[in-house]
């Protein structure tokens, strides 16, 4: 078939439109990786609220870092050299060895010690007071331990700022040697790294890792091997598997297909022509997906161009069925109506992932039906001008008539139709797993054995166990803050009768401001408290005139306005608290992570009976998340 006019500026309008398509995909393709995507859309608030947590909350930001490879001194070293790197970098919101310094609480924040500590909720700061502790303080410089707290003592003699602190570590610590994390057995020293990424942002964890090799061969380790474990880690590994094993199917599909082409139509331009729909498909799909979702998965892109491979049977149907001397428009006119049922029929198949209510597989069905709806409509209209007449039968082939014959004579025995239904029955009866699966833990591509060491080490550092949480609903932070105040008793009985190991909370780092001012109504002014002092210097071998910081710092703390979340900012107290607490438009939600979960059970009855006893507290103002409902992830108590 000669081009003519007409089949000329239909190619030239059919290129312009894919340049457009492409144009706009390269300007407005946003590739994501976040792959809660792929979990169901939540429905109600607490639902929302675990699928946020799943990906952005404290435990799930986690990075534990284990070093390796060298004596315990050397490894200590190491670990802090690697944890003041990893502080000064954008990374990461806290890092911490479980080194406890008192450069860990920010100078500016130092006054506030005397609204932070407990202390004061019982005890004045009196002359009896300020006397017992200078006299312990007098104890404490002859021992070793006065190396440590001389620096101290001038601002801080009745040690407030390591009570805070102490307050501020985790409750479930591990092995301490040389002053840093180690494992039980010693040989591992241990950090903890909080990502400011989500844990399922694959390009910003790839980001963080690299940050951590990148502070590793600063601090010039070579004798040293570094381990990084957690969510953001396994992120980073299910999607370079998910991306090489697509790319790997993918390469070698195109590769069989070029082949198998060849080999049944033996001329280049059947590659040329079977390709053009698909291009035109894959751009449609990827322009419609962006501009109806704004963000495409990886995922999609992967399985979408997979599940598009449907449409290079709608381009061999029409090389397929035309014969010399015919006519390819006319070919395409007769084997419409079969082709568009087939299309039909698929397109509506894929549509049913729409009904899914998961925003994954709806980017999915869209991409599908886009691009195989455009590869029908091209293969129909579009390349039927393009395609000459055949000047030979692709049918008539010798080498194809062999084989054809030798798949014929292959011998088709009755009997094999039943040994193969008892290899099949066998199968299924012998087979060592069930034959369905239930545990959607199989589904993570992650091998077993990285899980288990990532669960160990979770269990050395008594970091949060990501599968159980305490919601607390309140109207403002401080409501919020005072509810979780309110819960201390019940949380500390579950630690002393062993449901868990720890837990942490907001309220550990930032007291209400109720009982800021609590504790600042009990300071002594200026006079006062120097008076008090005098008093209780007698009789020790300390100055008055040594004190004059810890008289500064009493006097800014009576008259400073309560510390808030604000205030704290992004210093790792800040950043810790901030993770547990969230402020929405007319309400605020917190976060109670457990760790060492070990009663299930008790733990979800105790924040119920609490929540019954406060009769203040509404209903949904309390609610236990965890595996262990199995109805809910999050129910009200």
């Amino acid at each position: 078939m000669t081009p003519t006019g007409r089949t000329i500026l239909l190619s030239a309008l059919w290129v312009a439109s894919l340049a457009a398509l492409g144009v706009f995909v390269q300007r407005h393709l946003s590739v994501g990786n976040d792959l809660r995507l792929f979990l169901p859309n939540p429905t109600t608030p607490e639902q929302r609220l675990l699928l946020e947590e799943v990906g952005e909350g404290p435990a799930s930001r986690v990075l534990v870092i284990a070093l390796a490879g060298a004596a315990p001194q050397r490894l200590a070293e190491v670990s802090r050299q690697l944890t003041e790197s990893l502080r000064d970098n954008a990374e990461f919101r806290f890092v911490t060895n479980g080194e406890v310094s008192p450069e860990a609480f920010p100078d500016d924040l130092q006054p506030y010690r005397f609204l932070l500590s407990s202390t004061f909720d019982t005890q004045s700061l009196d002359a009896a007071y300020l006397h017992s502790e200078l006299e312990m303080r007098a104890r404490d410089l002859a021992s070793p331990a006065g190396i440590f707290l001389e620096p101290l003592l001038p601002r801080d003699p009745t040690l407030e700022t390591l009570k805070v602190l102490e307050r501020w570590q985790p409750m479930q610590q591990p092995r301490q040697d040389f002053d840093v994390w180690f494992d039980h057995d010693g040989r591992r020293a241990l950090l903890v790294a909080e990502t400011r990424a989500p844990a399922f942002d694959p390009t910003a964890q790839r980001a963080s890792i690299a940050a951590i090799n990148t502070a590793l061969a600063d601090v010039a380790v070579r004798d040293v091997t570094a381990t990084v474990s957690g969510s953001g880690a396994f992120s980073v590994l299910m999607e370079a598997r998910t991306r090489s094993e697509a790319q790997s199917l993918t390469r070698a599909a195109s590769i069989g297909m070029i082949l198998l082409l060849l080999l049944a139509y033996r001329r280049i331009s059947s590659l040329f022509l079977s390709a053009l729909p698909l291009v035109s498909a894959g751009l449609v799909a990827l322009a419609a997906v962006s501009a109806l979702f704004g963000t495409v998965h990886g995922i999609t892109l992967a399985f979408g161009f997979t599940l598009l491979g449907v449409a290079q049977d709608y381009p061999t149907h029409l090389l397929s069925h035309c014969r010399p001397n015919t006519d390819a428009r006319d070919v395409a006119r007769e084997l419409w109506p079969t082709l568009a049922i087939g299309i039909a029929s698929t397109c509506l198949a894929y549509s049913t992932l729409l009904l899914a209510g998961v925003s994954g597989l709806a980017q999915l069905a869209c991409f599908s039906v886009a691009g195989l709806a455009v590869a029908g409509l091209t293969t129909r209209f579009v390349l039927p001008q393009l395609m000459a007449a055949p000047s030979r039968d692709f049918a008539s082939s010798a080498l194809l008539g062999r084989i054809w014959s030798s798949i014929a004579r292959l011998p088709r025995p009755a009997w094999a139709v039943g040994l193969a239904l008892i290899v099949c029955i066998a199968v299924i009866a012998l087979a060592r797993q069930p034959l369905w699966e239930n545990d959607l833990g199989k589904l993570t591509p992650v091998p077993a054995d990285l899980l288990a060491q990532d669960q160990a080490l979770r269990a050395q550092l008594g970091t949060a166990d990501v599968r159980y949480l305490l919601v607390v609903d309140a109207n403002d932070t401080q409501a919020v803050l005072a509810r979780l105040e309110a819960l201390e008793p019940s949380l500390a009985a579950l630690v002393t009768n062993g449901a868990v190991t720890g837990y942490d909370d907001a309220a550990r780092y930032l007291p209400t401001v109720a009982t800021q001012l609590r504790r600042q109504a009990r300071l002594p002014d200026a006079s006062a408290l120097a008076s008090a002092l005098e008093t209780a210097l007698a009789g020790t071998p300390f100055r008055e005139d040594v004190f004059a910081p810890f008289l500064a710092d009493v006097a800014r703390a009576k008259t400073a306005p309560p510390l808030t979340l604000a205030r704290l900012g992004d210093s790792p107290v800040g950043a810790r608290a901030d993770m547990l607490l969230s402020a929405h438009d007319g309400s605020a939600t917190a976060l109670v992570t457990f760790s060492g979960v070990k009663d299930v059970v008790r733990e979800s009855r105790c924040s119920t009976s609490r929540a019954q006893r406060k009769r203040s507290w509404p209903s949904t103002g309390q609610r236990f998340c965890g595996r262990s409902r199995p109805r809910s992830a999050c129910s009200s108590s």
